[in-house]
């Protein structure tokens, strides 16, 4: 039997919650990580708080999928999931184009119409925002965000926690960054080092996140 997911996070979980039921997976309700959400989120009971994170024994009777936008906040809530002995969904929107030849890592979400290439790897507890394309062989590490209407290209590798924003296109045999954010609309054509934050088109770097408050 497959069992009943349980959802991390109010906000982009909403998106999450109608991916799930688009799936046939049965929700059983949010963790509300900033207690702003009340009762219910959406048709949804609210399970509890933060603290439900360390606590074995609920989290042991369900799947997980985290969904903070934030990288660094996603990664740290799993591991400390991961730690409490709970165990993650993966779950992929029915309309998207996966090549059986690409492997998708635990606790990611597809959320609609993506296209993954062949000999994609996908990392664990990656978010694919509706209508990206992901090209052939490309890495997306552990964290990764790609947001919607993304295009990356083939043979690109965006290190653990990178962030793609809203609809930006990287050229192939580009490597973006640990902990990078490229923003909305941007065009990559050469490689973003580790915790930059690019923009504008051609993307450039504009200044550099400070690596030390980054967790996950």
């Amino acid at each position: 039997m497959t069992r009943r997911v349980v959802i991390v996070g109010t906000e982009e979980g909403r998106c999450v919650l109608d991916v799930c039921r688009a799936t046939g997976r049965e929700v059983a309700g949010f963790i509300d990580m900033v207690g702003l959400a009340g009762d219910r989120v959406n048709d949804c009971p609210v399970l509890g708080g933060e603290d439900r994170l360390a606590d074995g024994t609920f989290l042991r009777a369900f799947d997980i999928i985290v969904t903070a936008g934030d990288s660094a906040r996603r990664l740290d809530c799993a591991a400390r999931i991961e730690a409490a002995g709970g165990t993650f969904a993966t779950v992929v929107h029915p309309s998207c184009t996966v090549s059986p030849y690409s492997r998708i890592g635990t606790g990611t979400v597809l959320m609609g119409h993506d296209v993954i290439n062949p000999q994609c790897r996908i990392g664990d507890h990656v978010i694919v925002d509706w209508n990206a394309v992901i090209g052939h062989h490309t890495v997306l590490e552990d964290g990764v965000f790609v947001a919607p209407g993304c295009h990356i290209g083939g043979r690109v590798v965006c290190k653990r926690g990178a962030f793609v924003g809203l609809g930006a296109n990287v050229i192939p045999d580009i490597v973006i960054g640990a902990w990078a954010v490229v923003g909305a609309g941007a065009t990559v054509i050469r490689d973003i080092p580790d915790g930059a934050v690019a923009v504008g088109s051609p993307a450039k770097v504009v200044r550099q996140r400070d690596m030390a408050q980054l967790k996950g």
